[in-house]
């Protein structure tokens, strides 16, 4: 028995001095071998992929809409005030030739155009308004006084089939659109005697009613040149056509040496007559016309 464990022995240690198989332990997915006693350590690391976040889209901060201006309304113009060209009677010892220029019916919202083309020539006109139009736009009749022109009286409404039913209705009408002026421009305003006949004082309408206006110490003026303006088809007319019709007009009344008052309008829809005007104003000049106002004329007997 002991012969036998004696023969044991030495296989048991020949056996435990042999090499031992290496010990490996898992870590969840990280796996780590471990070196036999008396070698240098070495590691195999075996990793999952960690999933990248994709990066995320930066978000555009909103940049404040830059609000779209409104188109500045333009002020009126208001011409400089200049002084007016009084007149007791026209003045012939020069030989002088005067021209009249006068606007019917406004005023309008060309009128404050018309005024700057006034002023920049540096001359007046007489503007007979209806009185309506005077009431709804008194800043304008202001300001025709303000550049030297003159304030005259066109009626109060206009309506000729009201107005000239008969002398007395034409009267009140017309001081009903004096009494408006007044209103605009103080009491002592003058000429407020100054007024023109709706379609003139030669009108059928109305041509019997002259005296009874006389009689009440009105002055009224027609004319004797026009630039067509108000005639039949001129809303399709240019500034040339009427620049034509103008000249056709003037030269007439100029070749007979007379003094010439030419009606023109100043209502919304005379676009072309202030684009005539700074021609047909130099025109006249070139002609040798004085420019004047009706303010102190005389009527004819």
């Amino acid at each position: 028995m002991r012969r036998n464990l004696l023969l044991i022995l030495p296989l048991l240690l020949l056996l435990l001095t042999g090499c031992a198989a290496p010990h490996v332990r898992a870590q969840g997915d990280l796996l780590v071998r471990r070196p036999n006693e008396g070698r240098e350590a070495e590691a195999v690391v075996t990793l999952k992929p960690v999933p990248t976040a994709a990066p995320a889209t930066p978000t555009p901060t909103p940049v404040p809409a830059t609000p779209t201006p409104e188109p500045a309304t333009p002020e009126p113009v208001t011409p400089s005030p200049t002084p007016a060209q009084v007149l007791a009677e026209p003045d012939r010892s020069e030989g002088q030739k005067y021209v009249y220029l006068t606007f019917d019916d406004g005023p309008s919202k060309n009128t404050q155009e018309i005024l700057a083309i006034l002023n920049e020539k540096g001359v007046h006109a007489t503007f007979f308004l209806v009185g309506e139009k005077a009431a709804e736009r008194p800043d304008d009749v202001r300001a025709i006084a303000a550049q030297g022109s003159i304030v005259a009286n066109h009626s109060m409404t206009h309506e000729t089939d009201e107005i000239y039913k008969s002398a007395e209705a034409f009267l009140a009408d017309l001081a009903a659109c004096r009494e408006t002026i007044h209103e605009i421009l103080g009491e002592d305003y003058r000429p407020d005697d100054l007024i023109r006949f709706p379609y003139g004082s030669t009108n059928r309408r109305c041509r019997d009613y002259r005296d009874d206006v006389r009689a009440a110490g009105y002055r009224y003026f027609d004319w004797n040149a026009l630039n067509g303006d108000a005639e039949s088809g001129a809303s399709g007319k240019s500034a040339e056509d009427l620049y034509e019709r103008f000249v056709e007009t003037v030269d007439v009344q100029a070749n007979r040496g007379r003094d010439i008052i030419v009606l023109m309008h100043d209502t919304n829809s005379k676009k072309a007559t202030v684009e005539m005007l700074p021609a047909a104003i130099d025109y006249l000049e070139s002609l040798g016309y004085t420019f004047a106002t009706l303010e102190n004329v005389p009527m004819e007997d």
